[in-house]
């Protein structure tokens, strides 16, 4: 199966690398001899990683957490059994295959100066050898690869963003933030299987009539249409931290919170041990960690954060499972659990102690978030302890 794989593989690289600026080998349209891909060290049931890199410098759980983020995508996008080849090349290599940009990506492979990228990653696991019109394919990258914190400023006009980035256009990377803005949208209003379906029917060569004709047939109404919802009743003051998909991240166990009845409370300890099954990233510099928490009641909770075995900042993103930007609203407050990051800033082990926060009753992925060095594990210890109910705390 894994060579079918592969030998599906070099059949659509000369359309990978026309679209993508990657060089083609003489064999195939395009001339110049393909760049050398760096030797495959680690495979799974969905992805494969080439790299000169050492194994050694990546946390365990980081390609097995690679490997079902391929297959999850693949099985929303109707690519059940999608398999991408990713390379992790270093700065002065990532040109050979990419040109100008830094990270690049066509079904089924992807290219980045990171162990794995999951912006790239949904890209490759498409399916299909031609990409979507140039704002839905990065607006569905940045929905469902964007990383827990950080993302492009919402910049920009949706329309014409659409309008002047089709016909086989590359929208620049300040647009990233509004084109998965409205890809949030569209699941949001629409329903992910008509993003889905934008998605399989719009190409990369679209132009403006075509577009309209490809977001009406989708979705159901005129282009000007969904827009004008978007504009009116999406809220814009909502970035990638919030708008990405949560769906994946819930896949899995839930730690379950206790409640009045239950007299005790809850404290939950994590490991950012790079030799943890579960924890993504390198040895010797940012990782990560998430786990499922379900809350029973909604609540008044005393929340103490305590961290150990390590020196820098944590970062604690709590988000919905199945978010939205309507989860956001326009005007969150430090209260509103699920909406604002936790920041933690260890002094020698003191707790931080957050004081009362209204916990919707609900299901939330938990994504924490800290840098360390090879030598150290840091851990984080997470002591929810039930205050009074309050049915008035809800999901936005």
């Amino acid at each position: 199966m894994r060579a079918e794989r592969r030998r599906a593989s070099r059949r659509w690289r000369w359309l990978w690398c026309v679209q993508l600026v990657a060089a083609c080998g003489p064999d195939e349209p395009g001339g110049s001899a393909a760049p050398v891909r760096p030797p495959v060290v680690w495979s799974g049931e969905h992805l494969e990683l080439g790299t000169e890199h050492s194994l050694d410098e990546v946390c365990a759980g980081t390609l097995p957490w690679a490997d079902r983020f391929v297959g999850y995508v693949g099985g929303v996008f109707g690519n059940p059994d999608a398999f991408v080849s990713t390379y992790w090349v270093d700065e002065d290599e990532i040109e050979e295959f990419c040109g100008p940009y830094s990270a690049c990506a066509g079904a089924p492979e992807a290219f980045s100066q990171v162990v794995v990228s999951p912006h790239e990653l949904t890209h490759a696991a498409r399916g299909t050898a031609v990409p979507a019109q140039s704002p839905v394919e990065e607006g569905i990258a940045e929905l469902y690869g964007r990383a827990p914190a950080g993302t492009y400023p919402l910049e920009g006009d949706v329309t014409n963003m659409l309008r002047d980035f089709g016909s086989g256009k590359l929208i620049p990377p300040e647009l990233y933030g509004r084109a998965g803005h409205f890809a949030s949208f569209v699941r949001y209003a629409y329903g992910e299987d008509a993003l889905v379906a934008l998605r399989a029917t719009s190409d990369w060569n679209d132009d403006w009539p075509r577009t309209q004709e490809v977001f009406a047939d989708a979705l159901g109404e005129p282009l000007q249409t969904v827009v004008q919802r978007y504009e009116s009743d999406y809220p814009d003051a909502c970035d990638g931290a919030m708008f990405r998909d949560t769906n994946f991240d819930c896949l899995g166990e839930f730690i379950e919170l206790s409640g009045a009845d239950e007299g005790m409370p809850t404290v939950i300890e994590q490991q950012l041990a790079c030799g943890d099954a579960e924890v993504f990233g390198v040895v010797d510099g940012r990782r990560r960690q998430t786990f499922r928490l379900h809350v029973q009641q909604s609540a008044w909770y005393h929340i103490v954060v305590e961290t150990k075995g390590g020196t820098m900042p944590w970062n604690v993103e709590t988000r919905t499972c199945g978010q939205s930007c309507m989860n956001y609203g326009d005007t969150p407050t430090h209260f509103d659990f699920g909406l604002i990051p936790l920041p933690v800033d260890p002094k020698d082990g003191d707790d931080v102690d957050y004081g009362n926060i209204c916990v919707p009753a609900g299901d939330y992925a938990v994504v924490l978030e800290t840098t360390a060095t090879a030598e150290e594990s840091p851990s984080l210890s997470l002591l929810l302890e039930f205050v009074e109910r309050n049915d008035e705390c809800v999901v936005r």
